[in-house]
């Protein structure tokens, strides 16, 4: 929940981006940028499973699309079919995907 983001809060570690996970706490996503990276947050799925933003890592590249994903166990191919719609509507070329 948002409410305990608080204790994921860390700026050594950059700044903290987050799909919450559900009142009982289970799901969620957490990743930290770092300070002086240029890092927008795009989307998040209300289902605390999705964290996608646009993240420039300096001049000499181009901005990526930094999709951080938590699968669940269960409907996976419905789960990676909307995520890849989502992916292709967004357009763009450089694309990490981080995640289990």
């Amino acid at each position: 929940m948002k409410s305990d983001e608080k204790y994921l809060e860390y700026p050594k570690l950059g700044k903290l981006y987050t799909s919450p996970a559900d009142s009982r706490k289970k799901k969620g996503i957490a990743v930290y940028v770092k300070e002086d990276m240029k890092a927008d947050l795009i989307w998040i799925d209300p289902n605390g499973r999705i964290l996608i933003e646009l993240t420039e890592f300096g001049l000499i590249y181009p901005p990526t699309l930094l999709v951080v994903i938590y699968a669940p166990n269960e409907n996976q191919k419905e789960f990676f079919k909307q995520l890849h719609e989502k992916i292709l509507g967004l357009e763009k070329r450089n694309i990490c995907i981080l995640g289990d």
